[in-house]
């Protein structure tokens, strides 16, 4: 091969290249094409047209290229820095040339791209509908650089304000946002109140969606879009924002994935339903596979067909998920919640800032309210004349109407209907025990407000007044969700897991199969006043105080002091309807805090403990209030001394069937083993023993009596 190459002479002149290859072809017997070699208006050292340079770029890069001029290929999109005195350098204004690049490419049907660079700008863009704008990551930066000192308007592209009703939008050319960086005036330290515009907020839209973008330093909102029939948000980043990072109001066909938001001061996420436009019910919604953290979570006001799932949520501040209806604004969700399902979620350390700024009071891992079933005037139903007038009765449920405001009591509304929490973990991973706890030693840097950056010091009001899932009604007023299911969540570190509020009435509710553990109230706290209810809970986990923290003053060795009365299983609060079957309780003061009214049905649930005597007693471990064994409660002995080797090991489980008293292990007075071998002698049949007492003593006539049925 060497001796080949070192045959080959040096080429000069116009046909250099074919020269060259001619000799590559001999000296290895065959044909080698090359591909033109491109310097500047050249090919191989000769003078070429544009039409050249295009046709050798395609066929080198392109199988079967269709061989298109510079100028044709050039016109694809129209590029942003082809326009006279366009500013890559976010030192000038470049809104004037942005308006008329996007004439252009509207009236061309292009794209309009703007290539790596900073384009300041100090107005908004109009856009409307089928615009199409991309950048190149975010090199590609929009800066504002407007006035921020009096009534400025930092959106970068927006659609007219809509100032009266509008029909639902027709069906048209989707409008895109993708693939740069917006950067709006915050200023580090407080919000600049003068600007209340979102970076970009468009109106009225068949479709719009926004992707890849960056958005960061908004005084308000950060990317919104309302009253479109159809808007995604598809892997965004929004930081340091006012209020909401990401805004579907209004709208309809609403997919949030894969987005990411840190720093912001309202809702990570929002969807409501809005009384502006009498068609804008919020439905038919996706809000999956989001990270966010340092901010509000997810919540959408109204929505209906709704599914939020496997997204994560660190350190949100009120809430970390919420579904309701009716927000603070009595203009947003004016529709019930229906066919919503909460899943597959992780939310961590809902943080309550009343004592940070005194914003909000609350910390809500996930919430879910609605208000109360209302009869009024059926409205006009598309279709079916014979519904389309008359009053509107329960339970003939319209679900497809929205309330003209908060106080309107003619337009009929459901109650809440079929409502899936599952498999969500709500977990506090902060220790609040730490004196002075700086939220900056987290690791986390400070904390972001609206009104900028705080490091305050974190303590149990911020940290355990926590509920797992809160469902409410909104202003307390008495209201029903109808399917209620909560089932496979974990719930843990908290002040309750479960808790229906004030007002709540929840018929066909199933809470089934969580994990309820570290928590300082209850696992299920019921509505009080009390409320009729049809709920079941079964097959929970119940481990309170799993870390010995809550035993009282002078409890040792997994005892509790007298009267310390939580945390409990369950707060009933006087509720009827209650179904409490087949759940485990560990390191709890009681079962009941109150009792179970008499309209319960409680059975086949298991206690975890220690016992030394029923009801309270000073030596009863893992659990202070002993129940009576039943077909209520079965008691497994486990070692609840922290002390002692045997901690966390079973002992002994309760025998149910035997062919002779128990003679060794520990029961809970009301225990019954039953005969496995009876027979009648002299007319009697042996059913069994009866406990009379609690502890580890087994004598016949004093711990245990036989219990007799006479054949005759």
């Amino acid at each position: 091969m060497s001796q080949a190459f070192s045959a080959i002479p040096n080429f000069t002149g116009v046909n250099a290249g074919q020269q060259f290859r001619d000799s590559i072809n001999n000296a290895f017997g065959g044909t080698v094409p090359i591909t033109p070699m491109i310097t500047g208006g050249s090919i191989n050292g000769s003078t070429v047209s544009d039409a050249n340079i295009s046709q050798a770029v395609a066929a080198a890069t392109v199988t079967n290229a269709a061989l298109r001029t510079v100028a044709a290929r050039a016109t694809d999109r129209i590029n942003f820095a082809d326009y006279e005195g366009a500013d890559p350098t976010g030192s000038t204004d470049n809104s004037a040339i942005i308006a008329q690049a996007l004439t252009d490419a509207r009236s061309q049907q292009r794209s309009l791209w703007f290539p790596a660079g900073t384009w300041g700008y100090a107005n908004p863009t109009v856009i409307e509908q089928g615009d199409v704008i991309v950048g190149d990551g975010p090199t590609s930066q929009f800066l504002y650089i407007g006035d921020t000192t009096s009534s400025g308007d930092n959106r970068l592209f927006m659609t007219p304000a809509i100032v009266s009703a509008i029909p639902p939008p027709l069906s048209g050319d989707p409008t895109l946002f993708a693939n740069f960086r917006v950067t709006g005036p915050w200023n580090g330290t407080t919000v600049t109140t003068q600007i209340t515009t979102p970076l970009i907020q468009v109106h009225g839209l068949w479709a719009v969606e926004f992707r890849d973008l960056v958005g960061a330093r908004s005084c308000n909102v950060g990317f919104m879009a309302s009253f479109c029939w159809s808007v995604k948000f598809v892997n965004c980043r929004m930081e340091e924002c006012a209020r909401d990072a990401l805004n579907a109001s209004g709208s309809s066909f609403i997919q949030v994935v894969l987005n990411q938001i840190h720093h912001c001061d309202d809702n990570a996420i929002s969807a409501h339903s809005l009384t502006g436009q009498s068609w804008s019910l919020v439905s038919n919604v996706l809000i999956a596979l989001n990270t966010i953290s340092d901010t509000p979570g997810i919540s959408t006001q109204g929505a209906r067909r709704i599914i939020i799932a496997s997204n994560v949520i660190d350190r949100p501040r009120q809430t970390g998920i919420e579904v309701a209806f009716v927000g603070a604004n009595p203009s947003e969700g004016e529709s019930p919640p229906l066919a919503v399902q909460i899943t597959g979620n992780v939310v961590t350390d809902v943080i309550n800032r009343e004592d940070i700024d005194g914003l909000d009071t609350e910390a809500n891992y996930i919430a879910v309210g609605t208000l109360p079933p209302q009869a009024g005037n059926a409205p006009a139903i598309p279709g079916d004349p014979a519904e389309s007038t008359g009053l509107f009765v329960l339970p003939y449920l319209y679900f497809g109407v929205e309330r003209s405001s908060g106080t309107d009591t003619a337009t009929p509304i459901p109650a809440g209907w079929h409502i899936e929490v599952s498999g969500n973990i709500c977990m506090r991973t902060m220790d609040p025990g730490i004196s002075g706890l700086l939220y900056s030693s987290l690791g986390y840097g400070d904390m972001f407000t609206r009104n900028g950056w705080v490091n305050p010091t974190l303590n149990a009001t911020a940290l355990l007044q926590g509920i797992g899932l809160f469902a409410f009604s909104f202003q307390n007023q008495n209201t029903q969700i109808q399917r209620l299911t909560i089932s496979g969540n974990k719930f843990h570190g908290m002040q309750s897991a479960i808790v229906l509020g004030q007002g709540m009435q929840v018929t066909g509710g199933e809470i089934l199969c969580n994990e309820c553990v570290d928590f300082s109230v209850s696992a299920l706290v019921l509505p009080s006043p009390p409320q009729a209810m049809r709920v079941r809970f079964a097959n929970n986990s119940v481990d309170g105080d799993p870390f010995l923290q809550r035993r009282g003053t002078g409890a040792t060795n997994g005892r509790w002091a007298n009267g310390v009365n939580l945390p409990a299983a369950i707060a009933p609060n006087g509720c009827t309807g209650i179904v409490y079957e087949n759940n485990f309780h560990r390191n709890i003061y009681q079962v009941a805090d109150g009792g179970f009214p008499s309209t319960s049905l409680v059975r086949n649930n298991v206690i975890f403990c220690n016992p030394a005597g029923t009801g309270y007693s000073s030596n009863n471990e893992g659990v202070a209030v002993i129940p009576y064994a039943s077909v209520g409660y079965a008691h497994i002995v486990e070692g609840s001394d922290p002390t002692m080797g045997t901690f966390g090991t079973v002992l002994n489980t309760p025998i149910l069937f035997a062919a002779s008293q128990p003679s060794s292990g520990t029961f809970v007075e009301g225990q019954v083993v039953y005969n496995s071998t009876p027979v009648v002698s002299a007319g009697q049949v042996l059913l069994g023993w009866v406990r009379l007492t609690t502890g580890p003593g087994n004598v016949s006539g004093t711990d245990w009596t036989s219990i007799y049925a006479s054949t005759s």
